[in-house]
């Protein structure tokens, strides 16, 4: 597997929301979990992924949105491979933002709602900066 990626974290509501700009050129990520929900944003390429027992492909300005604990892989579906920016966020940040109700469930695992991709990137943005408590909130 040949990848690029700058990871970082950040504290934000008490604990850490990690961050990751890659590339991924050749090959794949092995099946494994996150305890976070993960906002994903395609920003090159085609990534695909196995997810809730379907097969996904994300292509640039679509939106990954995967539920906490949930298997996933991913792979490149050519040579050209594929870049993405993401936001792995502690499920208690959503929690708070919802006022404690359920968390919220998306099934699918690619939306392509422009103005979700918008608010993904904005979300990733304040989370880079670090420093923006009401605007994570407001992004969340």
């Amino acid at each position: 597997m040949k990848s690029n990626s700058e990871n970082q974290d950040v504290g934000l509501l008490g604990s850490r929301v990690e961050l990751i700009d890659a590339q991924l050129r050749v090959g794949a990520f092995s099946p494994h979990r996150h305890d976070t929900y993960t906002i994903a944003v395609t920003t090159a390429g085609v990534q695909s992924f196995n997810y809730r027992g379907n097969r996904w492909r994300s292509l640039p300005g679509q939106v990954m949105i995967l539920h906490p604990d949930e298997l996933h892989d991913g792979y490149c579906c050519d040579q050209s491979g594929f870049s993405y920016r993401a936001a792995y966020l502690p499920p208690a940040h959503v929690q708070t933002v919802v006022g404690g109700a359920a968390l919220p469930f998306l099934s699918e695992g690619v939306l392509t709602d422009a103005d979700l991709a918008d608010s993904a990137l904005r979300l990733i943005a304040i989370c880079t900066t670090g420093n923006d408590l009401f605007g994570y909130q407001d992004a969340l």
